[in-house]
């Protein structure tokens, strides 16, 4: 509910104009008198006040412009913290995470240990943004560490909340509590209000997760209590949340109506979008509850808008993208097979012309007619080819559209039934569940019908392919971005490890569709709470991408079977999940039409590593 992604303040507010403008005012003053650590404490602080993000990076490359002109490690890392922020917030984490490991590197030159115990806890910040969980616990753990050698009370507590809200979002509830309370002992040794606050507020929502709900009431009202007056109204609103789902619980509706319309208030009062979605979703849930239809339509409408205003419209934008580059490669093939069936003719009326000259000279028709013949022979025995070919492939095509694209759509028919049958008993409960059903399903039909739009236009033949050079990282981020929602129902940590610096000169489509569906078998056939890794290594000659997991692995036979493309096969996954065979075809297709080399490292029960290899040019 709550998200804590800043390790040296816990909570920032936005501060006045009159503050900024008087530091404005200073750094005049102090350019003019060329007193360096006024001028560089100066841009930190302009960096951190100010509203507008391309500000705030302003001014931090110009902290670290100078700090790198007077070769000051200390100052250059604090000035790399600085712009890692303005990253954060512009959700460019690679950039982030680039920032901060140089931070941490020139604190280590700098002999800091706090700074190194900073850069590590903003490092950790990152990573569970990006939802790897396993990164941002060690990096929270390695700052706890330094941070009681050097007994820095306020960094430390701010740590622990951090690390307890990881445990409580992935219900690690006693370890969650653990750090909250620990959070809380060091909080009260600096006085600081806001901190104990959030701890106080999120220890309540572990124990409403453990129906513990009179524990929950106290913590969550004492929160809130020191929080209204110092006007922290994201956390004030979530916690009002939290509280009404404590009161719903007990089932005493008439008050958990009452505080949630107060979360939904200030939420809307202050542009509050997660909290609006949230409260809007409480209070669907009690109005349904109390039977009351009709405002629990009102706002369920209200958590939809709300929930897919924040949802990014990526698929939809590809789904399109493939549709067209399909219809213009349908095009395309028509326009072959005109020229074709002209060329045909072209060799008729060539051959009778033929004929009749060889008429008029006896031998020298003979010798024609053979030459002709056998080039006639060839040219029928390749069309015969192509004609099979051709006809193969549609049968393929056709077993595919009629087994594993008709039963998709006919769950989708059969959830509609379900749907209006619960819609004419107004059963809202599962029509939540069926829509979450039927969000999953159709993310796996996507995926099915990206495929099979790929595969079709590989098997038209001809098909033309756009190299460009292309940052391997954005494509690999990319595609565990599309792929988050297989990952997150089975637990996976899906980890990038690529440098920012790695590009290949291939057709970006293809690479993407490539490494997806690699990626995915990878998904497939690995256990929950397993892992995925995809890494790059890059030398003078090759580089090389790599896709790990720690899943159930192959037989020799079954990798000796791996390229045999002459029927399509598909193997269920952990969990029975269903391909249509078609993924390791389009990866083979990539790997030809870019000269490059594809090795498969497997042990049963331990796990794959598919290897790309590509020749630098």
């Amino acid at each position: 509910m709550l998200l804590f992604m800043c390790f040296f303040l816990l909570c920032a507010f936005k501060e006045s104009t009159n503050k900024i403008d008087s530091l404005k005012s200073s750094l005049i003053q102090y350019i003019d008198v060329a007193n360096d650590s006024l001028i560089f404490d100066t841009y930190c602080d302009l960096a951190y006040y100010s509203h507008d993000p391309k500000d705030r990076l302003s001014y931090a490359t110009k902290a670290y412009d100078l700090a790198k002109e007077k070769d000051l490690y200390n100052w250059r890392a604090l000035a790399r913290v600085y712009q890692a922020e303005v990253y954060i917030n512009l959700g460019d984490l690679s950039k982030a995470v680039e920032f901060l490991l140089e931070s941490k590197y020139l604190y280590k030159q700098a002999k800091s240990k706090t700074g190194i115990a900073t850069s590590n806890a903003k490092l950790a910040s990152v990573y569970k943004r990006n939802h790897a969980i396993e990164l941002a616990v060690k990096y929270y753990s390695e700052s706890i560490n330094i941070l009681n050698e050097v007994k820095d009370t306020f960094r430390l507590a701010s740590v622990y909340l951090n690390l307890g809200e990881i445990y409580r979002e992935n219900s690690n509830r006693i370890s969650a509590i653990n750090c909250f309370e620990k959070s809380i002992f060091l909080y009260n040794r600096v006085k600081y209000n806001f901190g104990i606050a959030y701890a106080k507020g999120n220890i309540g929502l572990v124990y409403t997760a453990q129906n513990k709900l009179d524990s929950a009431e106290i913590y969550l009202n004492k929160s809130i209590d020191i929080l209204e007056p110092l006007g922290d109204n994201y956390a004030v609103s979530s916690y009002l949340d939290g509280l009404a789902e404590v009161y719903f619980k007990r089932k005493q509706y008439n008050k958990a109506k009452q505080t949630a319309h107060k979360s939904l208030l200030l939420a809307q009062e202050h542009g509050l979008k997660e909290q609006i979605r949230d409260a809007s979703l409480r209070l669907s849930t009690i109005y349904n509850q109390s039977k009351d239809f009709e405002k629990a339509f009102f706002h369920h409408k209200q958590y939809v808008a709300y929930r897919d205003s924040i949802n990014n419209e990526e698929t939809i934008r590809k789904i399109a993208n493939l549709h067209t580059k399909y219809e213009v490669a349908q095009k395309q093939k028509e326009v072959d097979e005109e020229k074709a069936y002209k060329n045909r003719y072209l060799i008729i009326a060539i051959s009778a012309i033929s004929v009749l000259i060889l008429l008029t000279i006896l031998v020298f028709i003979i010798l024609k007619i053979s030459r002709e013949r056998r080039k006639t022979n060839i040219i029928l025995e390749q069309q015969r080819k192509e004609l099979e070919n051709a006809n193969a492939t549609k049968n393929k095509f056709f077993s595919i559209l009629s087994h594993d694209l008709r039963s998709p759509l006919a769950t989708f028919h059969s959830y509609a039934e379900v749907i209006e049958i619960c819609s004419q008993h107004q059963d809202l409960d599962k029509l939540l569940v069926l829509g979450k059903e039927l969000k999953s399903s159709s993310a796996n039909l996507l995926d099915l019908l990206d495929n099979l739009l790929q595969w079709g236009v590989n098997q038209m033949g001809d098909h033309k392919s756009t190299p460009t050079t292309v940052n391997l990282k954005d494509v690999a981020l990319m595609e565990v971005e599309h792929l988050k929602h297989v990952s997150h129902k089975k637990n996976i940590a899906v980890i990038v490890n690529i440098q920012s610096s790695v590009t290949l000169f291939v057709d970006r489509v293809q690479l993407s569709i490539a490494l997806r569906n690699l990626l995915n078998n990878a998904i497939k056939f690995t256990p929950a709470e397993g892992s995925v890794t995809i890494s790059a290594e890059d030398s003078k000659l090759f580089t090389t991408l790599k896709v790990t997991d720690t899943g159930v692995g192959m037989t020799q036979e079954q990798k000796e079977t791996l390229f045999d493309f002459n029927k399509i096969n598909s193997t269920y996954g952990t969990q029975n999940e269903k391909g249509v065979g078609l993924g390791m075809q389009l990866v083979c297709g990539f790997v030809r039409e870019n000269n490059a080399k594809l090795h498969v490292e497997t042990e049963l029960g331990k796990g794959t590593t598919f290897a790309i290899v590509f020749e630098k040019k």
